[in-house]
Parts: C-alpha cells; sequence; structure tokens
C-alpha cells in the first residue's frame, strides 16, 4: 500500500504553488470510495464495534487520518477471503477421526 512520506507533506504545506505536480505523482483514488466505519457497519451488517476492533488490531485494509478511520468499500470482503477456512475433504475428515 502507497504511503506518503514526509517530503510529501513539507512540499504540499509550503510550496503550494507545485502541489499540482505533487498530485499528478500520487495515486489515483477517488475520496468517495472510503467510507467511516459507521458507513461500513451499515453496507456490511457488522457491528461497529466489531470492525473498529479490526481497524485498532491492524486486520482490515484502512487510512488514518488524524483520530479518523476511513476504509474501502471492500474491507470486509477482503479480510472474510483471507480468513476463509476451506472445509476437509472428506477422505481427509475420516482420517482425521480416526
Amino acid at each position: 500500500m502507497f504511503q506518503y512520506g514526509p517530503a510529501y507533506t513539507y512540499a504540499r504545506h509550503f510550496f503550494p504553488h507545485s502541489w499540482q505536480s505533487w498530485q499528478d505523482l500520487r495515486p489515483k483514488m477517488n475520496t468517495q470510495d472510503l467510507y467511516s466505519p459507521k458507513e461500513i457497519a451499515k453496507i456490511s451488517g457488522w457491528p461497529e464495534r466489531r470492525i473498529r476492533n479490526l481497524l485498532r488490531s491492524g486486520h482490515l485494509r484502512h487510512v488514518r487520518v488524524g483520530t479518523s478511520y476511513l476504509l474501502p468499500r471492500n474491507a470486509i470482503a477482503e479480510y472474510v477471503e483471507r480468513n476463509m477456512i476451506e472445509p476437509l475433504a472428506t477422505g481427509e475428515q475420516e482420517k482425521s477421526s480416526s
């Protein structure tokens, strides 16, 4: 995941006339594609507390802006996919239970 370094922040703040050239270098992402934990809770049907706990533990992809967390819409789907446990094949279940 791309992270902005101190040089980016410094240049944006102290050299606003060159801001356009910095904008051209950053990855293209629409900020409307980012949602608060409360919005993700409504979209996913998961409790907001669970989402915030997963954020704090670093299990969900997010960006932190000050004290706020912003998540991409598919953060929950990515988490579920990464943590999905596939069932054992029928023959393997019989061997493990013996």
